[in-house]
């Protein structure tokens, strides 16, 4: 299996798989290695990040049903492993194919498709009506948030977590759902610096930094 891997005469759904009854297995145990990354350092000069790329290109690769998935080059279909219902991955490739006029479809195209797939998954979950005008959905947060008194909800749903917070706020600027005229940024404001400061102090105290 290592010869395989190592002269490269595999394609990469073959690797993929070669490398995952070897991590499955813990066969780098006969090898004298205590875990699967630093096997795959040391043997194939390459990162564990990189190893179980692979596998999940193996993982997503062995569930399309496409004809021609023997062409399909590992970066094409990499974004397809953040989606685990097989259901909705087909869904997605199969629509991608049919805008493509039988060409492959790009990497890029393929992130997005996935972007916008992840994106509609989290309005479904949240119950959000686009049609709503009490509230907006905030995906850096991962709910929706009532315009009413959206300064405060948006605070109590960051739960106190300075990136999440932060994102929040660039995300809801962005769109122009904060305006200076009718928000209070002083309140934001003040809460991002006391949150900052906690996570600092958190940092040189040895605590869970949010």
């Amino acid at each position: 299996m290592e010869e395989e891997i190592h002269a490269g005469i595999v394609k990469y759904y073959e690797t993929g798989m070669l490398l995952q009854e070897i991590s499955d297995k813990k066969m780098y145990l006969h090898r004298g290695y205590k875990s699967f990354s630093e096997y795959c350092q040391k043997t194939f000069n390459f990162g564990r990040a990189y190893g179980y790329r692979l596998i999940a290109y193996c993982n997503v690769w062995n569930l399309l049903h496409d004809e021609a998935k023997d062409k399909i080059p590992e970066r094409v279909i990499r974004s397809l492993s953040v989606v685990k219902e097989t259901e909705d991955r087909q869904k997605i490739w199969d629509s991608l194919r049919e805008n493509s006029s039988g060409e492959l479809p790009t990497s890029e195209e393929v992130e997005q498709a996935v972007k916008g797939w992840r994106e509609e998954k989290c309005l479904i979950e949240a119950h959000f009506d686009p049609n709503d005008n009490t509230s907006i959905f905030c995906h850096a947060l991962k709910c929706k948030l009532q315009t009413e008194d959206l300064v405060q909800d948006l605070i109590k749903k960051s739960d106190g977590k300075y990136r999440s917070l932060l994102l929040a706020i660039k995300e809801l600027l962005n769109n122009h759902k904060l305006d200076p005229k009718k928000h209070d940024f002083d309140s934001l404001k003040e809460t991002l610096l006391e949150l900052q400061k906690r996570q600092v102090d958190h940092l040189f105290s040895g605590e869970e930094v949010k």
